[in-house]
């Protein structure tokens, strides 16, 4: 019932799984799965417009059972293999009852959100199943810092301290203002589980973890707990790529196709297109991949060589929500002659300390599930046969829906009279195993264990906030990663070729957005300009300087950010993502506040 709600693949399997639900491997389709069981948890239709609904499910259900029956290969006549090979008795109880009291709402004529009541049940029963010794004891985890932080010692040379002051007492005042903000969010429902990490000139100087690792799971949140950071993983790919070009090991204006022979998706697409999201492949993915097609690392690298621009490299910017990661991972994997994780891991994670606690080349089976944060979100379903509720705090229950509005219902009398539905036209893209493009814009997808563990660095990195701002603590001073040069070009806003042409040569200079496209609906922060990778915003200094800070957002509220100036750097991870992530823009605030620094609305939103 929590994972149907959440829509939660990984919770739906793991229940399966305790309860001795067996699936035969042949038909196994947790996307399918998932959509049956909420289908079977759903609001009931009042029995004045029953007959309708029921014509409309039993022509979809026909088309299902075609869909199944090419995709098995059985021929007609024959009796497809059910998809369960065990049942077990507590569950065929359950079940019942759950159409009893559904049938009782139904000819009652109430369309009574069942599954939104059942939901609040379920995830008090997984609380308390946890033993409460594992529980959190706070809101807030203990936090603490080395002791060369409070003594103005940086690691990376430099001064300690908050912008503006040399002492302590501004690092505590800091450290204070995010422990009430972070508290305040978490008291009133704003979040579930977050960490929040500060550092000033290489040193940590404010840390605040607070929250569960999940809606369901109350063990505590602490400062090594990893979070998908979703497209954050951006920035630190795009990190890797900017060594190589600092290295002289490729330029920014090489054709990739010098370095990656295999790489025929288009012969003048540069190391600088794929960095600024102008390559014309953001949506080089199959229009029928299953999660298995998009979590096979090599097969997507081979799929994204052959594919085709939809506009001429350089002339747009289009958001490569996934295609991103193919492009700069295969192009790093091809200069180095080895996995793009493991140069990530020598040229940035072991000699900033880093390793283990960023991950862009999957989450392997060594990591406990105690250390990983849970994704929800908090997205409402509006629903025309029931007021608005208005809640607040930690019990928020009904907020918490699927990110996507429920597909559009086949019209039976189309289906019936023999009209052309596009939806139809092909069983396979009936089912639901080949509609992986649109499971992924549902972040909880992300918590299958299959997703975390496969190769995705566009969108999977995990990490925590510490280590993030770590990390771009050492990318945004000059000398440590990347070079002044380097750092420069990095964060200079990118120019599309129509632009450039305008004003007259050079790459940088511009302000473009990028448009919509396939992979939008992923794009967080869609009013940042590009560098070379990293997101870009323009600010005003206390002393009136304007500078553009660099970093990256991840979808529903993390994000990893730098103000070179200041020498400055702090992450955001959450569990809890939101469209207008309120956790981001309340902590963004907070920081910027303290600074003395107006926050842009292109952070915020």
């Amino acid at each position: 019932v929590h994972a149907s709600s959440e829509s939660d693949v990984d919770g739906l399997l793991q229940s399966f799984n305790e309860m001795g639900l067996t699936l035969n491997e042949n038909a196994k389709d947790p996307l399918d799965d998932l959509a049956g069981m909420q289908r079977a948890f759903s609001d009931p239709v009042p029995a004045s417009k029953a007959k309708a609904h029921l014509k409309r499910r039993a022509a979809e259900s026909k088309l299902d059972q075609e869909a199944r029956r090419e995709e098995a290969q059985v021929p007609k006549g024959e009796k497809l293999r059910s998809p369960v090979d065990a049942w077990p008795s507590e569950l065929i109880f359950f079940t019942r009852v759950t159409a009893m009291l559904r049938g009782l709402c139904s000819s009652l004529e109430v369309a009574y959100p069942y599954l939104d009541t059942m939901a609040v049940s379920a995830r008090q029963a997984l609380v308390e199943s946890v033993p409460e010794s594992e529980r959190a004891k706070a809101l807030l985890y203990p936090h603490s810092f080395n002791e060369h932080s409070l003594r103005g010692e940086d690691p990376l040379g430099g001064a300690g301290g908050v912008v503006g002051s040399s002492s302590s007492s501004s690092t505590v005042a800091l450290q204070l203002r995010l422990e009430e903000a972070v508290t305040k969010l978490l008291v009133e429902g704003d979040a579930i589980g977050l960490q929040v990490s500060v550092f000033q000139h290489g040193v940590p100087v404010a840390s605040v973890c607070g929250g569960t690792l999940g809606k369901a799971d109350p063990r505590p949140v602490t400062p090594s707990t990893l979070f998908n950071v979703f497209s954050v993983s951006k920035a630190v790919l795009a990190a890797g790529v900017m060594v190589l070009v600092d290295q002289g090991r490729i330029h920014l204006d090489d054709q990739i196709s010098t370095h990656w022979p295999e790489f025929q998706a288009g012969a003048n697409i540069t190391v600088r297109h794929a960095l600024c999201h102008q390559a014309g492949l953001a949506g080089a993915q199959p229009s029928d991949a299953t999660l298995d097609t998009l979590c096979d690392w090599e097969g997507m690298k081979a799929f994204v060589c052959k594919a085709q621009p939809d506009h001429e490299p350089g002339a747009e910017i289009k958001y490569h929500a996934l295609s991103f990661g193919w492009i700069c991972g295969g192009l790093i994997e091809a200069v180095t002659r080895q996995p793009y994780e493991a140069f990530l891991e020598e040229a940035l994670f072991a000699p900033l300390g880093c390793s283990g606690d960023v991950r862009i080349g999957g989450v392997d089976a060594s990591v406990a599930s105690n250390r990983l944060a849970v994704l929800s979100k908090r997205l409402v379903r509006s629903s025309p046969t029931r007021e608005k509720e208005t809640r607040s705090g930690a019990e928020n229950e009904l907020a918490a829906r699927t990110p996507l509005p429920p597909p559009p219902p086949v019209n039976s009398d189309d289906v019936l009279e023999g009209k052309e539905v596009e939806v139809v036209k092909t069983g396979k893209r009936r089912l639901e195993k080949y509609k992986a493009n649109e499971a992924l814009l549902n972040p909880s997808i992300f918590n299958m264990r299959k997703v975390r563990s496969a190769k995705l660095p566009a969108a999977n990195g995990h990490a925590s906030a510490r280590a993030l701002a770590s990390l771009m603590a050492a990318l945004s001073k000059p000398g440590v990663v990347l070079s002044r040069e380097a750092l420069e070009a990095a964060r200079s806003p990118q120019t599309t070729t129509a632009q450039n042409n305008q004003r007259g040569g050079g790459g940088g200079g511009g302000v473009p957005l990028p448009k919509e496209g396939q992979g939008s609906k992923l794009l967080d922060n869609a009013g940042a300009t590009f560098g070379l990778g990293f997101q870009l915003h323009a600010l005003v200094l206390p002393d009136g300087s304007q500078c553009q800070s660099i970093g990256h957002s991840g979808l529903g509220g993390s994000l990893a950010l730098a103000i070179p100036e200041l020498g400055l750097s702090f992450a955001l991870t959450s569990n809890l993502l939101e469209a207008q992530s309120t956790a981001r823009r309340v902590v963004v605030e907070c920081i910027f506040e303290h600074l003395g620094v107006e926050a842009p609305a292109s952070l915020l939103s």
